[in-house]
């Protein structure tokens, strides 16, 4: 019997979330440790705890993985500290328990259709910086796809556009965070205006208020994403890229589509491994993770818990393997060639990792990438449903500039009017 394990990379940071009640003073193995979370019906796990708990509600309300999916990632785009946003992209595997078939969704990045519009290093004009984000695409399309028929879309949307509207109190993460990029963005008016108090970045305890982001996703939730690539807030967007130099159009924004296709799998000592697919390398990069570790004999080495000399040879295997995926992922081979990524996985990479990671003369390369600009939701339902995905602004925290449209975090430094 095959088991068919459903996994994205984010999983894995997701777990680490803290619970209530765990005491982070205890080693991880002390038996006093109670587990940081265990579900025999609904699970949510995501970076924000009022997220979660709004994903909480959707399911004990009777909603489904896609519902809580939904609910809980525009929840972070409220109660996020800058590292994800409705205008960036989304990524979402799903795993559908009646059918047992999983399926991959892609809400990535697409850039405008006038070449001129496109970044250029020797010209660097701010407004060809912006390239489109398919998050609000890819929230509608889940819904009308997997959400639950006796549901409306502007329900799952209408707790976080409540909670922007109301406020909630920032904790020591959130107020860190403004402190650390106030010195990068103090010159964008919006984003002062809403983050900072007399010239002070907003402390802990604070209230936050978003009026401008609860309105535009209210609209959100009564029109859907025509709203967003259509309506108002489209037309907002397209006058301020094009005022900062951009070729955004009305156009571009209409066209945008998300993708479906099938998850990314591999064999796995036996297993078999689904992951975000194509144009999305932490799903490639786990899997030929797997793939190289499956080198080491697990009957024979002791857990990396409780090993230094096994715990080198995973960790090693992580970080090699993370300098052949971002040799291979440049954005001139991120196209969607299925046959190509698995000949990686299955062909002679994984044993040349390996031969590296064995190789005591060989110093393991450290990643230049901090990941900071990203969440990682993972839902379970009641009926084994399964909804995991990754949704970020995909720079720095509230970007380099601190600019918003409506509410919604950009990387420009003016702003919209």
């Amino acid at each position: 019997m095959t088991l068919k394990m459903i996994v994205l990379t984010g999983l894995f940071f997701a777990a680490c979330a803290l619970v209530p009640g765990r005491n982070p003073a205890l080693n991880p193995t002390d038996p006093r440790l109670p587990p940081m979370a265990t579900s025999n019906r609904n699970l949510v796990v995501t970076c924000q705890p009022l997220a979660a708990k709004i994903g909480i509600n959707v399911l004990k309300a009777g909603g489904n993985a896609a519902d809580a999916f939904i609910a809980t990632t525009v929840a972070e785009y409220v109660t996020a500290p800058g590292y994800t946003s409705l205008s960036g992209p989304l990524y979402v595997l799903y795993f559908d328990a009646q059918t047992g078939k999983a399926y991959y969704l892609n809400a990535g990045l697409n850039t405008v259709a006038d070449p001129l519009g496109q970044w250029s290093e020797q010209k660097k004009i701010p407004g060809t910086a912006y390239v489109i984000g398919g998050a609000g695409r890819g929230l509608d399309a889940l819904f009308r796809r997997f959400g639950t028929s006796n549901r409306m879309f502007k329900d799952l949307i209408a707790p976080s556009a409540e909670l922007a509207k109301n406020g909630f109190a920032i904790d020591r993460s959130f107020a860190g965070t403004i402190r650390g990029r106030l010195p990068i963005l103090k010159g964008s008016t919006c984003w002062t205006s809403l983050f900072t108090k007399n010239g002070k970045p907003m402390g802990v305890g604070d209230t936050l208020v978003q009026q401008e982001l609860a309105e535009t996703l209210t609209r959100f939730g009564q029109d859907g994403a025509d709203y967003l690539f259509k309506g108002k807030y489209a037309q907002d967007l397209v006058n301020l890229i094009r005022s900062q130099g951009g070729k955004l159009t009305l156009q571009d924004l209409a066209n945008y589509q998300i993708q479906w296709s099938a998850p990314l799998e591999t064999k796995y000592r036996g297993l078999t491994v689904q992951t975000s697919s194509y144009r999305s390398y932490g799903g490639l990069e786990l899997l030929l993770d797997l793939k190289t570790i499956e080198n080491l004999d697990l009957s024979e080495a002791p857990h990396f818990s409780k090993d230094l000399g096994t715990f080198e040879k995973v960790l090693r295997t992580l970080l090699f393997s993370k300098r052949e995926i971002f040799h291979y992922m440049t954005f001139a081979n991120r196209e969607d060639e299925p046959k190509k990524l698995v000949e990686m996985l299955e062909g002679p990479l994984p044993k040349k990792i390996w031969a590296e990671v064995g190789d005591p003369t060989q110093s393991a390369p450290l990643p230049s990438d901090s990941g900071s600009h990203s969440c990682s939701p993972v839902i379970v339902d009641k009926d084994g449903n399964i909804a995991t995905g990754t949704h970020t602004i995909n720079t720095a925290q509230w970007g380099d500039f601190g600019l918003m449209v409506d509410g919604v975090q950009l990387r420009f430094r003016l702003c919209s009017t």
